[in-house]
């Protein structure tokens, strides 16, 4: 049975396509910055009565989705559609966090100039703060940062930065499911996506977090991850997976 019917039956108070959003949500968890440093709030709400069908909500085989999603770092120049974005962010929001506290701001950034600034920030600040003697994968970052045509997002056209209340004890857990959701939302839209860490290790950067401000981040949150998304230029291969890493007790 399609959503439509459900509707019908009010099992939704209220329904916008491509975006469903919890009545418990009372005020907006995430933004978007497209043009400008203009940011626009999408705070929906949908009532649920009853209980609700699973194959509303899960109409891939969630197992594929898995199976099939890959880390993506080259991008085509080709924008995100708005209704797909949200619906990322969508899923975001959907994940699970500790003791329900959904603490978390998603911010996505589509804005060009936003995030070609952003860039020359990051590359700055490995040069400024982190240290030579710092664990092997900063340091082949930071090493990568000196070159000419350094990306720390791979061109990507949407950058999502997710970030959280500070001294919670949950907060990088929650959004890592978060983006996770994110990933396997965005591989069943046919998009690519990719975890990047820079902006969690330059979170102390002065100059990284008087811009992150203006985006609208408060200066208090911590930065989680964040994740790039776009329409990948070729598929990339299956990768291996190691051995002995699962054990069943019983």
């Amino acid at each position: 049975m399609g959503i439509e019917a459900w509707e019908s039956m009010n099992i939704f108070r209220s329904y916008s396509p491509g975006l469903l959003m919890p009545q418990a949500f009372a005020s907006p968890q995430f933004f978007c910055i497209d043009k400008g440093l203009k940011s626009k709030y999408n705070p929906l709400y949908v009532y649920f009565p009853g209980k609700i069908p699973r194959e509303v909500f899960m109409p891939n085989n969630i197992l594929d989705l898995i199976r099939a999603r890959r880390s993506t770092r080259v991008f085509q120049d080709r924008a995100v559609l708005r209704q797909d974005l949200e619906t990322l962010l969508e899923a975001a929001v959907w994940a699970p966090s500790g003791g329900n506290n959904q603490s978390w701001l998603f911010t996505a950034i589509q804005n060009k100039d936003i995030l070609l600034k952003l860039n020359e920030l990051v590359r700055q600040g490995f040069q400024t703060y982190i240290p030579d003697d710092d664990y092997p994968g900063k340091q082949q970052v930071k090493i990568h940062s000196q070159r000419e045509g350094f990306n720390f997002y791979y061109h990507a056209p949407v950058l999502i930065i997710a970030s959280n209340k500070p001294n919670y004890e949950n907060a990088m857990a929650d959004c890592s499911l978060a983006l996770e959701n994110i990933f396997l939302t965005a591989e069943s839209l046919g998009l690519g996506s990719c975890y990047v860490n820079q902006l969690h290790w330059l979170q102390n950067d002065p100059g990284l977090r008087d811009f992150l401000f203006t985006l609208g981040i408060p200066r208090e949150h911590r930065i989680c991850n964040s994740a790039v998304i776009g329409y990948t230029v070729k598929p990339s291969p299956v990768p291996a997976r190691k051995e002995n890493t699962v054990r069943i007790v019983e």
